[in-house]
């Protein structure tokens, strides 16, 4: 479930914080018409977006990475534009310039951002699960998490890029364009170089560099993102807290109050918004990155071509997992658990259908997939379905579970040599 949120979040946080300033920008031109076009175009981005989700996974015949040149080209041409029609003289004359660039601009942004991200549940079942399994339940919620949050982004950027100046919110717009550029050229060069379009090698080389510093440090550009735009949100909130306008009557200060409170609403859910994405990049990393070890494999006593486990060894409600050596050097690995307020074990292979045999581990009094990070009802293990643990034979007998190993050795195809 992190993986997914952590993708998303990063890879739309960006796009939600520029795409709503750009919205913000041009409702205060108070043209109708730029109004329609900038929303056209991010229609059109989503829409394009979309179809190229499907195209990249259902067929070979996209390139990404021109298709990306291409869409860096447009994207810097449209910022291009933005910077010159925003100037004042320019942008009184011809304001429908401005909201043109802008709309080049947005949809540009979500046709290059949104295609993979969209595209993540085509690989949710890549190691056989239903749409119905847990497994792909809490992918789908980490997924989804992460669109709520760049939408709440973008929803809260966009209300508040409202109520500050428009020289303020011009100045922030263009800075935040400006470094979404230079990572874009930066890697349209290195496409433009990997493809041999430019072949001087010490252009090359310094294309090679750059290209290297703006993918391993891809944070920065996002930190620098919120960093920049961080100012809008504690402004507001700051200023909430007093009436700053005057009012001539109770129904105006009760107007005023409503609106204060509004902007630290918004405030609240633009800076929450930042925190997570921050924690995404950071402790929810290293949290998904973290590398579970399996408790080690217990000594079971093998007789009469079966593993025999007594009910001491395992009769204190914590996982043990066991293992039987094929002739074929394959360790075939199960687990026991005693399940809470029960005489009865869940007892299943240390593999399941959906995430093969990466195995289960013990946390907080709970069984866990090391794979998918899915928690396991106790009581459910011994039974099929999700991510369980694959159902075997055994039986019990002089108080001791017994698990032949002609039952095991059928399994022998599910772990690796």
């Amino acid at each position: 479930m992190l993986r997914y949120l952590i993708l998303v979040t990063e890879n739309l946080i960006v796009t939600a914080i520029t795409v709503g300033m750009l919205f913000a920008f041009i409702n205060e031109l108070g043209n109708r018409t730029g109004k329609y076009i900038l929303l056209g175009g991010s229609l059109l981005g989503i829409a394009g977006a979309a179809a190229m989700a499907v195209i990249k996974n259902t067929t070979a015949k996209i390139h990404t990475g021109m298709w990306n040149l291409r869409v860096f080209a447009v994207f810097t041409a449209g910022v291009i534009l933005f910077l010159i029609f925003t100037i004042k003289p320019l942008l009184r004359k011809a304001p429908l310039g401005a909201a043109i660039s802008a709309a080049v601009i947005a949809f540009t942004s979500i046709f290059y951002t949104f295609p993979d991200v969209m595209a993540y549940p085509f690989s949710f079942n890549l190691n056989g699960a239903s749409v119905l399994s847990t497994a792909f339940f809490t992918r789908f919620i980490g997924w989804f998490a992460g669109w709520i949050v760049a939408l709440l982004a973008f929803l809260a950027v966009k209300y508040l890029c409202k109520k500050i100046s428009q020289n303020l919110l011009c100045g922030i717009l263009d800075i935040v364009l400006i470094i979404t550029a230079i990572q874009r050229v930066i890697r349209g060069l290195d496409t433009l170089r990997a493809t041999r379009v430019i072949t001087d090698k010490a252009i090359a080389h310094d294309i090679f560099v750059a290209a290297k510093f703006t993918t391993n440090n891809s944070n920065l550009f996002i930190y620098a993102v919120l960093l920049l735009t961080l100012v809008i949100p504690v402004t507001l909130f700051l200023r909430s807290f007093k009436i700053t306008k005057p009012y001539k009557n109770p129904a105006e200060k009760r107007k005023l109050l409503a609106e204060n409170f509004r902007n630290r609403r918004w405030s609240v859910i633009n800076v929450l918004c930042y925190i997570v994405t921050v924690l995404c990049m950071t402790w929810f990393t290293f949290l998904s990155t973290q590398t579970v070890e399996l408790s080690p494999i217990e000594d079971a006593l093998i007789k009469d071509d079966a593993v025999w486990v007594s009910f001491e060894q395992v009769a204190d409600g914590h996982l043990h997992r066991f293992a039987w050596t094929s002739e074929n050097g394959v360790q075939i690995r199960f687990i026991v658990i005693k399940k809470p307020n029960s005489s009865s074990y869940g007892i299943g292979l240390d593999a399941c259908d959906i995430c093969g045999e990466t195995g289960y581990y013990e946390k907080n009094g709970k069984i866990v997939c090391k794979l998918c990070d899915v928690v396991m009802n106790i009581n459910t293990i011994g039974f099929k379905g999700g991510c369980n643990p694959k159902v075997i034979d055994y039986k019990i007998e002089n108080g001791y579970i017994i698990v032949p190993t002609y039952i095991l050795l059928e399994h022998e195809k599910d772990f690796k040599s």
